[in-house]
């Protein structure tokens, strides 16, 4: 990647972060916004993951929770923005398969068992179908944890790995229901 290529990525990475906080208040409250900052944070134009899928660990109650899955090979069939008409990508995301099966997780707690999130994924990667994932955790409030699955778009591109966790807190100002 030549250095005017690099540098209209990290434009591009960038206009689109600093856009979310404005449009997680747009749709504050909405149940399903973990999915629609999800679904920013994949896009092509932003990490470019293909398949990834959001966990939430409680210590407190015992359980670990899927939260949101987006797959972008079970493409969401509209040309508008998911901003613009929110109902319809809730609509969609209620039954999408991948999404489906992630919120269907539901299992005890790793961090009060002691054990990592890297061993959750590897008993549930074949599961979701996932070939080739990484994860990153990160802490939410109330003593929870964050964590996501991921593939990405192409395995060689660690242009933005750096900036990944950082960006998956804005995933913490979503609320979980």
């Amino acid at each position: 990647m030549g250095a005017h290529d690099t540098l209209l990525r990290q434009h591009t990475l960038l206009s689109n972060l600093v856009q979310l906080p404005h449009k997680i208040i747009q749709l504050h409250g909405n149940e399903y916004l973990p999915e629609f900052v999800l679904h920013e944070l994949s896009h092509e134009n932003c990490f470019d993951l293909s398949k990834v899928a959001y966990f939430v660990d409680n210590a407190d109650f015992n359980c670990v929770k899927g939260v949101a899955g987006i797959d972008r090979a079970q493409h969401y069939g509209t040309s508008a923005s998911i901003w613009d008409e929110p109902h319809a990508y809730t609509e969609y995301m209620r039954s999408a398969p991948f999404n489906t099966m992630v919120r269907a997780i539901q299992t005890c707690s790793n961090k009060r068992q002691a054990r990592s999130h890297g061993e959750l994924a590897e008993s549930i990667a074949q599961d979701l179908g996932f070939d080739n994932h990484g994860i990153r955790s990160w802490p939410l409030k109330h003593d929870n944890d964050g964590f996501i699955m991921y593939e990405k778009g192409s395995i060689t591109d660690t242009f933005a790995d750096d900036y990944l966790v950082k960006a998956l807190h804005l995933l913490s100002f979503c609320p979980i229901f």
